[in-house]
């Protein structure tokens, strides 16, 4: 009796080691998916900026000729003692300035373009890697829990049945002495 006892305490202790390696290794396998979450986060942060930066460059490409173009009528408007003659040539020179400078910002705008459509795809493909990582996590996290509670319900079955040969073997003990003291009477008053 003592033996199935004995046995199931190790048994216990087993499955108490083991659900605590497995509580280990999921708490391992959680703080990692999570500084995998940290990182692509990161990443879309980076991103973002990235977008940002273009947004803003291509924000001021589109205000840049007309900026310019402000400013030659107000350089023109400065000097009214020219003559037409002078007045038209200096606007058509500030013209063809303002179409040199846009076709320069445009061919900027498009090799800033070219360099950013990759990092859009890098963007796009980190938020579906995040995506992921957060979709593992939450099963892995569904998958612990399960494997928890069903560890923890074999360790109060094995609890309950060590409980019940405890009280087992104790009623026998218990009989076993009354037999024995109801023996010992008898060869007492026997003599």
């Amino acid at each position: 009796m003592y033996l199935k006892i004995n046995k199931l305490l190790k048994e216990t202790e087993s499955s108490n080691l083991e659900l605590s390696s497995k509580l280990t290794s999921q708490e391992e396998e959680n703080k990692r998916l999570q500084e995998e979450v940290t990182e692509l986060r990161a990443e879309k942060d980076h991103q973002n900026q990235l977008v940002e930066v273009s947004r803003k460059y291509l924000e001021a490409y589109n205000e840049g000729p007309i900026k310019h173009l402000h400013r030659s009528n107000e350089e023109t408007n400065t000097e009214p003692f020219l003559s037409d003659g002078n007045k038209s040539s200096k606007l058509k020179a500030a013209l063809e300035q303002a179409q040199k400078d846009h076709e320069i910002q445009r061919q900027q705008w498009e090799q800033e373009k070219s360099h950013l459509l990759p990092d859009k795809e890098d963007s796009c493909k980190l938020k579906a890697a995040l995506e992921q990582a957060e979709e593992e996590m939450k099963t892995q996290k569904q998958r612990w829990q399960k494997d928890r509670s069903c560890l923890l319900r074999e360790h109060e079955e094995a609890i309950i049945q060590m409980e019940a040969s405890l009280k087992n073997a104790q009623e026998e003990l218990k009989n076993k002495r009354c037999q024995q003291e109801k023996e010992r009477q008898l060869l007492l008053t026997g003599h």
